[in-house]
């Protein structure tokens, strides 16, 4: 029996040694494999930011390259714009209003017909926008473009004051009914 055990403790001990050689091999080997890491991520560190550097000066090189848009094109693009942001605002009062069931009358057929229209006008600013020389009638784009916008912001305020409207006697009974529990509730709490 002493034998059998002499035996299994040499073989316990020959796995503990085991063991430890391998665990120090592997926190070796981690090591060496973080020292190669950063030194190599050094290097990658610095490749990276040559590589920015010289990508963001061939920007300014092409962007210093190209021609500067005249006065024409940026007021026409500026007018593309703000007609754009009061039909689509215009769009979405009415779909908020139509989604809070308030009274929208006609508002909706009206954005629909807004929204055709403005994108015939816009197809003129972009035309007038791109042509070259004077042979194009800008100010007649320009103006129906703006009165578009108007009309545009006038739907919108529109749909607003129908939600508000909407909105104003829900809101005011909600806040007297608070007012009244506050009140019985500071009454109640008055009396214990």
């Amino acid at each position: 029996m002493s034998s059998v055990l002499r035996d299994l403790g040499l073989v316990v001990l020959a796995v503990g040694v085991l063991a430890v050689a391998m665990g120090v091999v592997a926190f070796a080997t981690a090591l060496w494999v973080r020292r190669q890491w950063r030194r190599k991520r050094g290097l990658l560190a610095l490749n990276a930011h040559a590589l920015a550097l010289s990508a963001g000066a061939a920007g300014v090189r092409w962007l210093w390259s190209r021609p500067v848009p005249d006065r024409r094109w940026l007021a026409l693009h500026r007018e593309r714009r703000r007609l754009h942001r009061a039909v689509d605002g215009a769009a979405r009062a009415v779909a908020e209003a139509k989604a809070a069931n308030a009274s929208i009358g006609d508002l909706a057929s009206l954005s629909a017909r807004l929204t055709c229209v403005a994108t015939d006008v816009d197809r003129a600013l972009r035309v007038a926008q791109n042509a070259d020389g004077d042979h194009v009638d800008v100010d007649a784009a320009v103006t129906q473009a703006r009165e578009l916008t108007t009309a545009g912001r006038e739907v919108q305020r529109a749909a607003s004051l129908s939600l508000e409207a909407t909105n104003r006697p829900a809101a005011q009974a909600l806040v007297d009914h608070v007012r009244l529990e506050i009140q019985a509730v500071a009454a109640g709490s008055a009396r214990a």
